[in-house]
């Protein structure tokens, strides 16, 4: 752990990823600071953690805990970070140290993570199980990039029923999150071209999934994906 402070200058010289946690997560109320920052995908820390629940949460490095679960981004310039270390009071309030997190898709980088050594709140802890990694974590209040890479994940396999789940929840989230989708807007040109390529029935709850997708597209959110583009033009 770094133990002294870093300048967002020098900070983006070490490593230019942020694992988050908490409410800079996509759908969350601190997302748009990372609107002009690209979102690698989920993945886990390899040290681990407890967290903490006050409204949102407090991660602290703990023997005792387990692997937490975060959303890694690519930051585009050191103002992006400084804008983070303003939220997070650092380093006053929150620590930043680049930890090592292992992705979803296998891959293993660095990324600068905020944690505390005294934490408030209740404890969360609750732990699921990442099949793919095979992986003990603990998380707080999920992740809409997790359900995302899950979604793409149970078509590719077949699991209509666990797809079907990821769906509705997506959708109803689509429908109802006013904030920006830009730095995951490569996850959905990942996931997508997966659902439309899988030899499935394309129902209603499908259809309403990409028409969200669509519309997001059309509002300049998240980038053409042709293969969307061909789908609707069809329909």
């Amino acid at each position: 752990m770094v133990g002294f402070p870093i300048s967002p200058q020098k900070a983006l010289k070490i490593t230019p990823f942020v694992a988050v946690y908490g409410t800079l997560k996509y759908g969350f109320p601190n997302h748009d600071l990372l609107k002009t920052s690209t979102a690698l995908g989920v993945g886990y820390t390899q040290i681990p953690f407890k967290v903490f629940d006050v409204g949102y949460p407090y991660a602290v490095p703990s023997e005792d805990g387990s692997p937490l679960q975060v959303e890694v981004y690519k930051i585009p310039n050191e103002g992006v970070l400084k804008e983070l270390d303003i939220l997070e009071g650092y380093p006053e309030h929150y620590q930043r140290s680049p930890l090592k997190v292992v992705l979803r898709n296998g891959d293993t980088l660095k990324g600068w993570l905020y944690y505390t050594q005294n934490p408030r709140g209740e404890e969360v802890k609750t732990v699921f199980h990442d099949g793919k990694l095979n992986i003990d974590y603990i998380t707080w209040r999920g992740s809409y990039i997790y359900l995302l890479e899950s979604l793409g994940e149970a078509f590719q396999s077949g699991d209509l029923r666990r797809a079907e789940n990821f769906l509705k929840v997506l959708t109803r989230f689509l429908k109802t999150y006013g904030g920006s989708h830009r730095a995951v807007s490569p996850i959905y040109g990942k996931v997508v071209p997966l659902l439309l390529s899988a030899e499935i029935e394309k129902n209603n709850l499908l259809l309403d999934f990409l028409g969200e997708v669509y519309r997001l597209v059309r509002e300049g959110e998240i980038n053409p994906i042709p293969q969307l583009e061909d789908f609707i033009s069809k329909i």
